[in-house]
């Protein structure tokens, strides 16, 4: 039987370090937005411009990762009015890993 969880990130097996992006996670992951709102952004950090707010569990496929940050293709239209496709990264700690056990 398979049940569908969220897990925090910081529990989620990684092998990433730096701030370089990299694919230490499959690319068919999908991330959660667990808080109210979050800022996205361009690039993985708070220097890279906005791009648009996701807000809770709004979605998205992993394209990359850094340490913390995930960078994400929505996978349908966001309740801020992103469009689905958009890339946008998002700080890990405001998000979580869907996983199957």
């Amino acid at each position: 039987m398979s049940h569908l969880r969220l897990i925090r990130p910081e529990a989620a097996a990684s092998a990433s370090t730096g701030s370089s992006p990299n694919s230490a996670r499959p690319a068919s992951d999908t991330w959660y937005v667990i808080r109210d709102y979050v800022t996205v952004r361009s690039g993985p950090g708070t220097t890279w411009p906005a791009v648009g707010q996701l807000h809770y569990l709004d979605s998205g496929t992993q394209l990359s990762e850094t340490t913390n940050w995930v960078q994400l293709r929505l996978r349908s239209h966001s309740a801020s009015g992103l469009p689905a496709g958009s890339t946008a990264w998002v700080a890990k700690a405001h998000a979580a890993l869907r996983t199957h056990t």
